[in-house]
């Protein structure tokens, strides 16, 4: 009779996995960054909208759209959340993510930027918040800080928003 076990990688064949991720990570964006564009990836077993891994070249100030939610003129319970990953070549770079307006009028929301290290490593964003706005979109958007070949990936994202009063 055969035994089956479980077996567990040794943290050297951790590292050279990580490695040949990254390497796969860069040709693609290599690729996508000839072509011009970003390549997106569903993650399996997950929405499209939910989740995804986003590879390409980006420029600071481009935004990276999310998700949105169109709501109408009032009063709003706002709470948005997602996890982050971002892979970068240079470690100096960060991904920006944060609430806006996705119509550009009204830019991001508040204060709730937060800056995503290029280290590869998931990072819970998230915030509530009461906002007295215009029928607008909402949208959760996230832009790197310098040009460059990234891996963005994202998932568990949350945008609700609650009528007060």
């Amino acid at each position: 009779m055969k035994e089956i076990s479980a077996r567990h990688p040794s943290p050297a064949r951790k590292a050279v996995t990580r490695t040949r991720f990254l390497l796969h990570l860069a040709v693609f964006a290599g690729v996508a960054a000839v072509a011009g564009a970003s390549v997106v990836w569903g993650l399996p077993g997950r929405a499209q909208d939910d989740s995804a891994l986003r590879v390409g070249y980006f420029q600071p100030g481009q935004q990276i759209p999310l998700t949105n939610l169109t709501v109408a003129d009032g009063t709003y319970r706002v709470k948005y959340g997602v996890e982050v990953q971002f892979f970068a070549d240079r470690r100096d770079t960060v991904l920006e993510c944060g609430l806006i307006d996705a119509s550009g009028r009204i830019g991001y929301l508040d204060d709730t930027v937060v800056p995503v290290p290029g280290n590869g490593k998931w990072t819970r964003l998230g915030a509530t918040a009461s906002y007295d706005v215009p029928a607008i979109t909402l949208g959760i958007r996230c832009s790197p800080s310098a040009a460059g070949s990234f891996g963005i990936g994202y998932r568990d994202v949350s945008l609700t928003a609650t009528p007060v009063g």
